[in-house]
């Protein structure tokens, strides 16, 4: 990862951060498989690519296995080139956002075919967002190519962060919104659910989603005229993501109370089912803590404490925990310093993991591969702009080992869209 971050990495300082980084922010994430019949003259075995800043004619992508940059031509599709930005990827699809009309594209940069998906134009986006496009769509998934006519798209979108789906490929094809929107907290409010990530299996053949308020539900979406969804955390049931903080000592406590919680849903193989593409999957939910304000000298910054002269630090992932769900028992395992050998990947991208012993010999087992998660979530406080791209690194999850401070603020990453 060192070789990585020296390749992509760009010197930022505390000024540079307060006054004025570019706000064409292109989200990165982790590439896994390719998935037409073109695509698979490449090794089915290929290591994660990681998306880097693209150059005007191509997208630039560094290999984990090969160790190298590589560069392939950008889609050819005139309104694309100029103004699109890349909001994460699915089974080696790039999701692409047209900032100047909020089209979506899907985009496979091994064959440069690009799909298109439906406008959103219909769905419950406030005007003011959608003509400012960014912020509009937080994630995009596929359970497979577009080409295959079961094909489904899940989309989290809005300010609201709902969800949504749609029929890739279909001449009537529109997005759908789908599940209920708020919930009712203890003194009878309603609360926004907004949805934090959404993954398929492959084994069930369903999509889970999680949401803010500890929401886990299924959903079936084989006939798009009946989409159904089951609640497996009914109330009294374990909840995967009931915010019961993992802790060792009272400080890692504090520490985790001070962040930003994220979630992440990622479908793993079992030791049985290496490739995982099979028939044998677990579902791992991912509890992300990422510190809002981090010091150059990687001290934290407490909200409670007085502002550094106004100066807004960067935030930093400082530490996961992660649970193993069991659909069918509706039951909820802490994993204790090991991911059964897995590397994890999350981001930006459709959320995966992929089995170090055997295939993948190059990857770091009981690791966790991230992205930034929160780059058109914050703005620059003075131009306003969006910021981030630079929370990436990998977490040792056996050792509980964080990112280096010293890497951290030495590779802030600013992802400029191709303009």
């Amino acid at each position: 990862m060192t070789s990585l971050l020296r390749l992509i990495s760009r010197k930022v300082t505390s000024k540079s951060l307060n006054h004025g980084i570019s706000g064409r922010v292109a989200s990165i994430g982790f590439l896994n498989r390719f998935s037409t019949k073109a695509d698979q003259l490449i090794s089915p075995k290929i290591s994660p690519w990681l998306m880097l800043p693209p150059s005007t004619e191509s997208y630039n992508f560094y290999s984990l296995g090969q160790n190298k940059v590589i560069s392939l031509s950008k889609v050819q599709e005139s309104d694309y080139d100029d103004y699109s930005v890349a909001l994460g990827s699915s089974h080696g699809w790039l999701v692409l956002l047209n900032k100047r009309n909020c089209d979506l594209l899907l985009s496979n940069p091994v064959s440069n075919r690009p799909v298109k998906l439906p406008p959103i134009h219909t769905l419950p986006i406030p005007k003011s967002d959608l003509r400012r496009c960014l912020g509009c769509v937080a994630k995009v998934i596929i359970n497979c190519s577009p080409d295959d006519l079961n094909c489904r798209a899940v989309m989290i979108f809005g300010p609201s962060n709902r969800l949504a789906f749609c029929v890739p490929g279909h001449n009537i094809s529109r997005w759908i919104p789908i599940g209920a929107t708020t919930y009712k907290d203890d003194e009878g409010c309603n609360i926004a659910r907004e949805y934090e990530d959404v993954v398929y299996s492959t084994a069930k053949h369903l999509f889970f989603g999680v949401t803010k308020s500890g929401d886990f539900e299924a959903w079936d979406l084989h006939d798009p005229l009946s989409p159904k969804m089951t609640l497996l955390n009914k109330e009294g049931n374990n909840r995967v993501y009931e915010r019961n903080y993992v802790y060792k000592s009272e400080k890692e406590l504090h520490l985790k109370m001070m962040c930003e919680p994220l979630q992440h849903l990622v479908m793993a193989p079992t030791p049985n089912n290496s490739g995982g593409g099979g028939e044998e999957q677990v579902l791992l939910g991912l509890n992300r803590y990422v510190m809002i304000q981090v010091r150059p000298d990687g001290s934290y910054v407490d909200d409670h404490e007085p502002r550094d002269d106004g100066i807004k630090y960067p935030y930093m992932t400082i530490a996961f925990d992660v649970h193993k769900y069991d659909v069918d028992a509706n039951s909820v395992t802490y994993m204790d310093g090991s991911l059964d050998g897995l590397s994890l990947f999350v981001g930006g991208n459709h959320s995966f993991a992929l089995p170090t012993a055997g295939d993948y010999p190059e990857l770091k087992p009981n690791s966790i591969y991230f992205t930034d998660s929160l780059g058109l979530q914050y703005f620059n406080a003075d131009s306003k702009e969006p910021y981030g791209g630079h929370d990436i690194g990998i977490y040792d999850y056996q050792d509980a080992s964080q990112v280096s401070p010293k890497d951290y603020t030495a590779t802030y990453l600013v992802h400029s869209s191709c303009c």
